[in-house]
């Protein structure tokens, strides 16, 4: 150990540039790695939310629901479709198992 202390005082300049590398290695490596700090834990889920005034629950479910429901029912890695029909409201809340590979699950469909 007391050699150690020797080279580093009589070498003052080398250690002083390892020191600078290490802080610059350690800064690199903090802006660089890819770590998020509250992973997210929730599955991917997606809200189609149709208004359609003046129309009754059971319009909303045939004219509406229904068609929505057939569609989706084929879609990749889905976990649960469920859907409730209101007045003029109609809501399916579609849930993944994971991150799906395209950009944004609600980018597939255009919106109103």
């Amino acid at each position: 150990m007391a050699a150690l202390i020797r080279f580093a005082l009589s070498q003052r300049l080398l250690v002083t540039l390892l020191i600078v590398l290490l802080a610059g290695a350690g800064y690199y490596a903090y802006t660089n790695l890819p770590i998020d700090a509250f992973p997210e834990v929730s599955p991917t889920q997606v809200k189609i939310i149709v208004k359609s005034p003046g129309m009754t629950p059971e319009e909303v479910e045939a004219r509406i629901t229904a068609p929505i429901e057939v569609e989706l029912l084929g879609i990749p890695r889905q976990t649960m479709l469920r859907s409730i029909a209101k007045y003029a409201l109609t809501t399916s809340p579609w849930t993944l198992r994971k991150a799906p590979t395209f950009i944004g699950p609600a980018s597939r469909f255009p919106s109103a």
